[in-house]
C-alpha cells in the first residue's frame, strides 16, 4: 500500500493546534502531551516537548518514558536514559522498541555483554526490522567475527538486500580469512557501493591476491575521495599499502578523523601539576599477542621511574598471553578501558593525572580512535600503530625518524615532528635463538638460494610479486619462501609465477609455528630478505635483523614504505637499501648469484646490529623520554 501523505504546513499548524486546545481543556490528557510533544521534536523544540512528556510522565503513560529516554541518550544522560527505558519496556506494546534503544544506550555505557543479549532477545522476538540484526553483528564483530557472521546470515535469510547487513556479513569474512567470499559480500549490496565498503573490497581484493581487479576499484576511489567523500576510519590503514602520495593519506587521515571533531572536550585539566615524573599513558587495544606489544614491551619497562611513570591504558582484549602479562607487570599501573565509553575512558585517562598521551594504535583492530578526541591529557601525540599522520588537531605530536619523516615531506603530516635519534620503531632486547631447524624440514631444498619475505598479504603488491619474479628468474634454482595463505591464494600466486614464467614449484610457503623464537630461527635458513615495493617490512625487517639475515628494501615515497630503509641505516646497512624498482631487482640478482657477497653481508650484519640502539630498549627509553620532556616544556607554545 502507498504511504499516506505527509501533511501540509498548515495541517500540521491545524493539528497542533487542536491538541493545544484539548491540553486546555484537560491538562491531565497524557496522550495528547505525547503526541504534541512529538509533533513539537519534529520542529526541534525540544524544551516544549520535553515539559509535555514530562507532564504525560508524571501520568504514567508508558509511551512518554519511551520518548524521554530517547531524548536522555541524545542528551548523553545514560543513566535516566535506561532507567526510563526500562520502564517503557513493562509496557508490552512498547516492550521491543525500548529494548532496542535501551541496547544502544548499554553500548554508549560500555556495557556491551548486556548489550548484545538485550538485542538478541529483540531478534528472538522476530522484529520487522534489519536494525537489531546490523546492531548486533556490528557490537560483536571485532571480539567474535564468528558470532557475528551467525548474527549477520541470519539477518539476510530475512532481510537480502540490506546495504549495512551486507557490508558487516562481508567483514565478518574477511576478519575470518575468508576474503574471496568478502569480495562476493560486498559485490552484492545493490546500487552505488558505499564510499567505506569501497574500501574494504580493495582491500580483500589485496588479501586474496585478484590483482587485476584492484584498479578500476582504486581509480574509482580514488576520484570520490577528491570530491570529499569520507571513508571509514579503518581504511586509513591499509590505504598504506595502495600507491596513495603523502598528500592522498593527509587528505584520508583528515576526512575519516573529521566525525570526531564534533566531540566536546573534556574542560582543560587545572594547572599546576603535581610535582614528580611525567606521568605518560599509552593507549592501545594492542597489549596482547600482537605485534606492537612485541617491539614496545621492553622499552615499556626501560622508562626512568624518576622521569616517567609510565601508564598502559588498554582498549583491548585480555587474550591471556604472556605479551598481555609482561604489559601488567610493567605498568604504573595497567589500566582495563575496553568496557567504558570514549568518554569514560577519557575521564579515567584524565583522573589517573596523566600529563601526556600516546595512541598507539588508532586504525588497529579494536581501535578507539574517539577516546583522545575528547583531549584527556594536555599534550597528545600518535606513534606507532599508523605509518602516516593522523590529521587530527588534538594530536600535537607525531613520533618520527629522519628517514620515514625528512623535513622534506613535513607538509603531509598535521602535527609537529618529534625525531627520534634511535629511530622511529622499538624493538624488544636480543636474546639466544634455538638453532635453525634443517631446510628440509620448512620445506626448502638445501642448496638453493632462498629468497624470502614474511609480510602480510596486504603488503604483496602486484608489482612487488612481479619483481620477485624477475629476480627468480635470473637467479637459477633460486626459491621464494612465502608466509602461508589459503588454497585460493596460492595457487593465483602459483598461477601469476607461471604466466611470468617462473616454475610455479619454486614458490614455498611457511606454516606457523608455537612461538616468536622459533619463527626468528627458521628466518635464519633464508639467504636474502626481499622488501614489497608499496608498504614495506616493519617488525619483518626487524624479525630479519634478529635473525642475522641481511634485507633488501627500497627508500620509498611515503612512511609506510620508508621503515625498513630506516632500521637497515641505523643496523650499520644502509648499502641494502635502494633508490628504485630497477636497482632493488639489480641488487638482488646480483646478491642472490654472489654467495661471497651474501657471507660478507652476514658478516657484516652480526657486527654492526650489537653495536647498534636498534635492540637497546633502555636507549629507545631514554629518547622518548627527551622527548617527552620537550613536549612538556613546550605545551603551552
Amino acid at each position: 500500500m502507498p504511504s499516506p501523505a505527509k501533511p501540509s504546513p498548515a495541517q500540521f499548524a491545524a493539528a497542533m493546534r487542536r491538541l493545544e486546545a484539548a491540553i486546555a481543556a484537560d491538562p491531565g490528557n497524557a496522550r495528547a502531551r505525547h503526541t504534541l510533544a512529538l509533533m513539537l521534536l519534529e520542529r526541534d523544540r525540544r524544551a516544549e516537548a520535553r515539559a509535555h512528556l514530562e507532564a504525560a510522565l508524571a501520568a504514567r503513560f508508558a509511551p512518554a518514558a519511551f520518548a524521554l529516554g530517547r531524548m536522555a541518550m541524545e542528551d548523553g544522560d545514560l543513566t535516566r536514559a535506561e532507567n526510563l527505558l526500562r520502564a517503557s519496556g513493562s509496557a508490552p506494546a512498547l516492550a521491543v522498541d525500548s529494548a532496542f534503544v535501551l541496547a544502544e544506550v548499554l553500548t554508549r555505557q560500555g556495557r556491551r555483554p548486556e548489550a548484545a543479549a538485550t538485542l538478541d532477545w529483540v531478534i528472538a522476538q522476530n522484529p520487522p526490522s534489519p536494525a537489531p540484526y546490523v546492531n548486533l553483528c556490528d557490537l560483536l564483530i571485532d571480539a567474535n567475527a564468528d558470532a557475528a557472521l551467525a548474527v549477520a546470515e541470519a539477518g539476510l535469510a530475512r532481510f537480502a538486500k540490506v546495504p549495512r547487513l551486507l557490508d558487516l556479513y562481508g567483514r565478518a569474512l574477511a576478519l575470518l580469512g575468508r576474503h574471496d567470499e568478502a569480495v562476493a559480500a560486498f559485490r552484492r549490496i545493490p546500487g552505488r557501493m558505499p564510499l567505506a565498503v569501497l574500501g574494504r573490497l580493495l582491500d580483500a581484493l589485496r588479501q586474496s591476491a585478484r590483482w587485476d581487479e584492484e584498479d578500476a576499484v582504486l581509480a574509482e576511489l580514488r576520484a570520490r575521495l577528491a570530491r570529499g567523500e569520507r571513508p571509514e576510519g579503518a581504511f586509513a590503514f591499509p590505504a598504506q599499502a595502495f600507491g596513495f602520495d603523502g598528500s592522498e593519506l593527509r587528505r584520508i587521515s583528515e576526512l575519516v578523523m573529521a566525525p570526531f571533531a564534533e566531540v566536546t572536550p573534556l574542560p582543560p585539566r587545572p594547572e599546576p601539576r603535581r610535582e614528580g615524573p611525567l606521568v605518560v599513558g599509552y593507549l592501545s587495544p594492542d597489549f596482547r599477542d600482537h605485534a606492537i606489544a612485541h617491539v614496545f614491551t621492553d622499552t615499556f619497562a626501560a622508562h626512568d621511574p624518576a622521569r616517567v611513570r609510565a601508564v598502559a591504558f588498554s582498549v583491548g582484549p585480555d587474550d591471556g598471553s604472556a605479551a598481555r602479562a609482561a604489559f601488567v607487570d610493567a605498568a604504573r599501573p595497567f589500566v582495563d578501558l575496553s568496557g567504558l565509553s570514549d568518554r569514560a575512558a577519557a575521564e579515567r585517562i584524565r583522573a589517573e593525572g596523566t600529563d601526556i598521551l600516546v595512541d598507539l594504535a588508532l586504525y588497529t583492530r579494536f581501535q578507539r580512535p574517539g577516546i583522545a578526541a575528547y583531549r584527556p591529557a594536555p599534550v597528545q601525540a600518535a606513534w606507532l600503530g599508523l605509518p602516516a599522520t593522523t590529521g587530527a588537531p588534538w594530536f600535537r605530536y607525531l613520533l618520527v625518524d629522519d628517514i620515514v619523516a625528512p623535513p622534506a615531506h613535513a607538509d603531509r603530516f598535521s602535527e609537529t615532528l618529534i625525531r627520534l635519534p634511535h629511530g622511529y620503531h622499538p624493538a624488544r632486547r636480543r636474546a639466544p635463538l634455538p638453532p635453525a631447524p634443517p631446510r628440509a624440514e620448512l620445506g626448502l631444498p638445501a642448496d638453493a638460494v632462498v629468497f624470502a619475505c614474511f609480510n602480510a598479504r596486504l603488503k604483496i603488491d602486484g608489482d612487488t610479486f612481479a619483481a620477485w619474479m624477475e629476480i627468480l628468474a635470473a637467479v637459477p634454482g633460486s626459491v621464494l619462501w612465502l608466509r602461508r595463505a589459503p588454497d585460493a591464494v596460492t595457487a593465483r600466486y602459483r598461477d601469476r609465477a607461471a604466466a611470468l614464467g617462473v616454475d610455479p614449484a619454486r614458490l614455498a610457503f611457511a606454516g606457523r609455528v608455537p612461538n616468536l623464537e622459533d619463527h626468528f630461527a627458521r628466518v635464519r635458513q633464508a639467504d636474502l630478505m626481499l622488501d614489497c615495493l608499496i608498504y614495506g617490512a616493519h617488525t619483518t625487517c626487524l624479525d630479519a635483523l634478529r635473525a642475522g639475515v641481511p634485507m633488501l628494501t627500497v627508500m620509498g615515497n611515503c612512511f609506510a614504505a620508508r621503515v625498513g630503509a630506516s632500521l637497515l641505516t641505523r643496523a650499520g646497512l644502509p648499502e641494502l637499501v635502494m633508490p628504485d624498482r630497477a636497482a632493488f631487482v639489480a641488487e638482488a640478482i646480483r646478491l642472490g648469484n654472489d654467495p661471497a657477497a651474501r657471507a660478507g653481508l652476514r658478516e657484516k650484519l652480526a657486527r654492526a646490529v650489537p653495536a647498534s640502539k636498534i635492540f637497546d630498549p633502555e636507549a629507545q627509553a631514554r629518547a622518548l623520554e627527551d622527548a617527552y620532556a620537550a613536549m612538556w616544556a613546550n605545551r603551552r607554545a
